[in-house]
């Protein structure tokens, strides 16, 4: 059938009916929905919730291109498209902070005093000696930024423990301090010129100047710089770094730059997740939820059709609005029977998939997810040069609250071992790698993979336009 408003439902601010863009979704849209499946007799539907980190205009078509996968299935598709452009937001400020001459000497700045804090693995001269400039420029200039170092840090890191660092903080201070002061650029520059257009967190900005407010307060600078480099230092001591250069990037993003940076962006998308399942009241008008009524027109439409079969797509953060849809809608007594769970690349905790998911085998029949190995999740970088790690990895490492926040989709903290052996993560673990089973399905598998269990994408935005991913969808939606 022609893409129409029966293939999807517009979530506007707020988690809304209220009108956000070109599309728009009403009450008696959905209403028509369900005309449309009672009229047809069609007895199958599948409910795809996209990234939730594009635009409405890719939301679009991402719905129309899935539309064809669910079709070949038998089944009606219908997306709910909600719009917030998280990567092309990360994608833009990443690049601009980059641009900036601050960023860049404070990045050439902690990798030195890292060189030399790992014991000398870095530079090769032994210990306490750190990198020239000259090699760490060398370092920067390679696509694989320090990677051929990472061995050498990890080995580094092994002789240090807490007491160490602790003591290093303070001495980490000092000798910043002394290597800014030889710095002409920074002792004597402008601040806004070599801050550029890249907008610091407010308040360490006024931090960061000088009491005229136009220089550089070199002492407040160097304390940054040693709480980074003692931040990066302590996750590789507790084997929670994302590899030497990604975690630096990442530890100066969240010093200097969260504010203005996308983590309130990826908040309120993920509050946009939760709030679409929010109560209605006795009226209905722009300020209700279009999630609620949809779920409340579902349950009463299998109700009239007993085997009506509901499957359940989510891509990226997608899978996170499943996972308010389960609680509100069983907390609500609302929740319709649910055939398959499938997840590509889930963002969601890993906390709120055991919750909401794992704990409850009643809502539900199958659970599948496709997501990347871990070598391939590191060799998908979110920004090309810059960070070089993927969306999931950016996520876990600057944009949640906590520092390398285990998210479901990530095999990273699948192992069950120290730092990952909390006890909700050795059930998740256990639960997706549960033999015969076939929850988790991990790109890129081989050519011979049954139906079913086929995925190749290589990189975290790439499983909905995955052929055999694709395809393993439609034979899962397939099913009598």
């Amino acid at each position: 059938m022609a893409f129409s408003k029966l293939n999807y439902v517009n979530v506007g601010p707020h988690g809304t009916f209220k009108r956000s863009g070109g599309l728009h979704t009403t009450p008696q849209d959905i209403d028509a929905l369900f005309e449309y499946l009672a009229r047809t007799g069609v007895d199958k539907l599948a409910v795809h919730f996209h990234g939730g980190l594009v635009p409405e205009g890719r939301g679009e078509m991402i719905a129309r291109s899935m539309q064809t996968v669910f079709e070949k299935g038998n089944a009606h598709g219908l997306t709910f498209i909600w719009e917030t452009g998280l990567v092309e937001t990360l994608m833009r400020n990443v690049t601009r902070v980059n641009q900036t001459r601050f960023f860049q000497k404070l990045v050439r700045y902690v990798f030195r005093q890292l060189s030399k804090r790992l014991g000398g693995d870095l530079s090769g001269r032994g210990p306490g000696e750190p990198m020239t400039m000259s090699e760490i420029e060398a370092e920067l200039s390679r696509i694989d930024k320090f990677e051929a170092l990472e061995s050498a840090a990890r080995g580094g890191a092994d002789r240090l423990d807490e007491a160490d660092l602790e003591f290093a903080l303070g001495e980490m201070e000092l000798e910043f301090l002394l290597e800014l002061q030889g710095d002409t650029d920074l002792a004597d520059g402008d601040f806004d010129a070599l801050v550029g257009a890249a907008v610091l967190d407010p308040s360490i900005a006024h931090e960061l100047r000088d009491e005229t407010g136009r220089g550089v307060a070199l002492f407040q600078v160097a304390k940054y710089l040693a709480r980074i480099t003692y931040r990066v230092l302590k996750r590789y001591v507790d084997k929670r770094d994302h590899g030497l250069y990604p975690t630096v990037i990442e530890e100066i993003l969240r010093e200097f730059y969260l504010a203005d940076f996308g983590a309130w962006t990826w908040g309120r998308m993920k509050d946009v997740a939760a709030e679409m399942w929010l109560p209605n009241g006795a009226t209905l008008d722009e300020n209700s939820h279009p999630g609620t009524y949809f779920l409340h027109k579902l349950k009463a439409h299998q109700e009239r059709h007993p085997g009506f079969k509901v499957d359940l797509v989510g891509h990226s953060a997608g899978s996170i609005a499943i996972c308010h849809m389960l609680h509100a809608g069983d907390a609500a007594g609302v929740l319709p029977d649910i055939r398959a769970i499938i997840f590509l690349a889930p963002a969601c905790l890993t906390r709120l998939l055991h919750d909401e998911i794992i704990a409850h085998p009643e809502r539900y029949d199958t659970f599948r997810m496709f997501t990347m190995a871990d070598a391939l999740e590191q060799k998908d970088p979110l920004v090309p040069g810059v960070y070089t790690r993927s969306l999931l990895y950016f996520i876990s490492g600057v944009l949640e609250d906590e520092v390398d926040t285990p998210l479901a989709g990530m095999a990273r903290f699948w192992s069950g071992t120290p730092p990952f052996n909390e006890g909700y993560l050795m059930e998740t673990a256990r639960w997706l790698l549960a033999e015969t089973e076939n929850r988790a399905v991990l790109s890129k598998t081989p050519d011979e993979a049954l139906e079913g269990l086929r995925t190749t994408s290589g990189s975290h935005g790439g499983f909905d336009d995955d052929e055999p991913t694709r395809g393993s969808i439609t034979h899962l939606v397939a099913k009598p």
